[in-house]
C-alpha cells in the first residue's frame, strides 16, 4: 500500500508495517527524506497491470406473483407516524 507522509513524500509500505509504525517512526521517515513524490494519481494502481477478465454466469430470475403471499403484519403492530 502507499502511504503519503506528511511532507508529501510517498512510501510502499505492506498493511503489517502500517499498522506496526508508531508517530516516532513516521517522524524518523520524514527526516530521512524517503519516499518520491508522486504527481501521477494513478501511481501503483492495480488498473496499471494486467487485467483479468472474469466471466460471469448469467443467473436466471424468477418472477414472484405478490398477490401469492398473505401479509402477516396487522395494523396495530406498524408504527405511529409522528
Amino acid at each position: 500500500m502507499l502511504y503519503q507522509l506528511r511532507n508529501g513524500k510517498v512510501i510502499e509500505l505492506s498493511v503489517e508495517q502500517y499498522l506496526e509504525l508508531s508517530d516516532e517512526d513516521i517522524q524518523y521517515l520524514m527526516c530521512l527524506n524517503a519516499g518520491d513524490v508522486v504527481e501521477d494519481p494513478f501511481f501503483g494502481a492495480s488498473i496499471n497491470g494486467n487485467l483479468t477478465v472474469i466471466e460471469i454466469e448469467e443467473l436466471e430470475i424468477e418472477e414472484i406473483d405478490p398477490s401469492e403471499f398473505e401479509a402477516d403484519i396487522l395494523p396495530e403492530d406498524l408504527l405511529p407516524d409522528f
